[in-house]
């Protein structure tokens, strides 16, 4: 992984799973599966600008209980980062570019 991207490692992650909350944060009362390319653009700390492009996954599973237990929704998510663009706001110079990006959690 190229250290630029390492330096802003926390950074992206806490965008990109705040972005997959924003696109999952609803209660699902059904056994689903969702994939999605999304993607998400912010200021980083130092002034910098990011755009990452990243698959989400979303994947839900759902007991409606029976007359003893409740109700039980499970809920996994986890996310694929494709592409990180990193470049300077104000002369657009784009400082990195890469494709092969290796951040892969589950949220």
């Amino acid at each position: 992984m190229n250290k630029i991207v390492e330096q802003y490692q926390a950074e992206i992650r806490q965008q990109v799973e705040s972005a997959i909350s924003n696109w999952c944060d609803w209660v699902r009362n059904e056994d689903i599966r969702l994939e999605k390319d999304l993607s998400c653009e912010w200021e980083l700390t130092d002034g910098m600008m990011a755009t990452v492009f990243f698959t989400a996954y979303y994947e839900s599973e759902y007991d409606k209980g029976d007359r003893y237990t409740p109700p039980l929704l499970s809920e996994r998510r986890s996310y694929k980062v494709k592409r990180v663009i990193i470049y300077d706001d104000e002369t657009l110079k784009e400082i990195l570019d890469t494709t092969d990006v290796d951040i892969e959690d589950k949220v």
